[in-house]
């Protein structure tokens, strides 16, 4: 039997091979793929096995912009060459729109060089030129890479607590700029999510009408943020102030998305961000830029303790009056009482809070008391009455420093065991 020169080829030499004519010489170069590997050293890709792109690896090689390989220069095979070539061109000319884009966006702004990664769900652009992690002080890139794989743990965390797949979202990429300084980010921050930098140290778009959702051609979905070291000392509070605020788009991604969750059900907006920070980092310390009072901390950090105190003494607020708020109309007791009501979803059942977060921002938009009876099979007062249970039987009076991660009622673990960050403050 006789075998082609490509069939040849691919048996000795492995990788992918092309029919060439043939009349055509085989390459010894490229050993007839079209393909030459680019020099790109083991310690070069420490970082790279998560992202899809990184602006460093493309600056380090601007010949493939971080490709593996480029097409043979001098392949003696010219059919296989010219598949090779366009295959590498048009790879090559989205590398090349996409990080002229992210330049576009910070780095001519800016005057500054940041690390823009992009990975499954989230393009991250990292402006911070060390951060301390532990003992340990990474450098821009490194500490770039941690937080792209941080953001990805929250996305898979927050969709093993729902117990949903990929299919039940939007889909969207999340964009999240991380800046050093505050002028930068008042340089920005109108451009990216509609809203000027003035006071506060971030700020986010869901929705359309930004820069971000005209250049993606989706519904925007972006935070950026400075590191006000006011607020944000060390690498554990800058995490935890990125889990909460993350949270946000990642939960108005759930199902379908017509409408913001945060002007008529704010107290869902709010509860579970927090009940993702206090999940994963203990007492609460986040404060977005429009929430009101948040950080007056109403009778102290302690929150599971000042609601089990509130509900002994009956003196807890009603549950009817807040869910008609927005969240900036949320007092600091209000925000305790939405985390509370929120963790006690969570508890009776994290699977059927998607289907709620639906009925609420989809097409129907439908009221509170509608959206709890049709997804949990709960009336208000059900509810309310339950919740009170709840909080007698799981909750204590005594401080907790750190996380609180309830098991679900029925279950013998949390579905998001292996999810949660082990960080600890320094």
């Amino acid at each position: 039997m006789r075998l082609s020169l490509a069939l040849v080829t691919a048996f000795v030499f492995g990788g992918p091979t092309f029919a060439q004519d043939p009349s055509e010489d085989l390459c010894p170069d490229c050993h007839t793929t079209g393909r030459i590997d680019v020099d790109i050293k083991p310690q070069e890709t420490e970082f790279e096995q998560n992202c899809r792109k990184c602006s460093e690896q493309m600056r380090a090689h601007p010949e493939s912009l971080g490709l593996p390989w480029i097409p043979c220069p001098k392949c003696r095979t010219p059919s296989v060459q010219a598949r090779a070539q366009r295959e590498f061109d048009g790879e090559f000319g989205k590398r090349k729109a996409w990080l002229e884009a992210r330049e576009a966006e910070v780095d001519s702004r800016t005057k500054s060089t940041p690390v823009h990664i992009e990975t499954e769900h989230f393009v991250l652009t990292w402006d911070i030129p060390k951060l301390q992690v532990g003992r340990v002080y990474y450098d821009k890139h490194k500490a770039a890479h941690l937080y792209a794989d941080r953001l990805e743990l929250l996305l898979r965390q927050t969709h093993a607590l729902l117990g949903i797949s990929e299919s039940e979202t939007n889909r969207t990429q999340h964009r999240v700029v991380i800046l050093e300084l505050q002028k930068h980010w008042q340089q920005i921050a109108p451009l990216m999510t509609n809203q000027g930098g003035g006071g506060g140290n971030g700020t986010s778009l869901i929705g359309t009408g930004s820069y971000v959702a005209e250049a993606t051609g989706a519904k925007g979905s972006c935070h950026i943020m400075w590191l006000d070291k006011k607020e944000i000392r060390e690498d554990f509070d800058l995490y935890q102030t990125l889990t909460h605020r993350v949270s946000h788009h990642l939960v108005n991604d759930v199902r379908e998305h017509k409408w913001w969750l945060f002007q008529r059900y704010g107290w869902v907006y709010e509860g579970l961000s927090f009940y993702m920070e206090i999940r994963n980092f203990g007492p609460p310390r986040v404060r977005c830029g429009r929430e009101a009072g948040v950080f007056e901390h109403w009778k102290g950090k302690n929150w599971e303790k000042n609601v089990k105190a509130a509900v002994m003494a009956n003196e807890y607020p009603s549950f009817q009056e807040i869910l008609q708020k927005s969240v900036e109309d949320l007092n600091s007791r209000d925000v305790q009482f939405a985390w509370s009501w929120v963790d006690y979803l969570m508890w009776y059942d994290p699977t059927r809070m998607d289907e709620m977060l639906g009925l609420m921002k989809g097409e129907r938009q439908l009221a509170t008391r509608d959206a709890l009876k049709e997804a949990y099979d709960l009336t208000v007062p059900q509810f309310v009455e339950g919740w009170v249970e709840f909080v007698k039987n799981e909750y204590s009076l005594k401080p907790k420093d750190g996380p609180t991660a309830r098991i679900p009622r029925g279950r013998d673990k949390n579905p998001d065991d292996d999810l949660r960050p082990t960080i600890k403050p320094q």
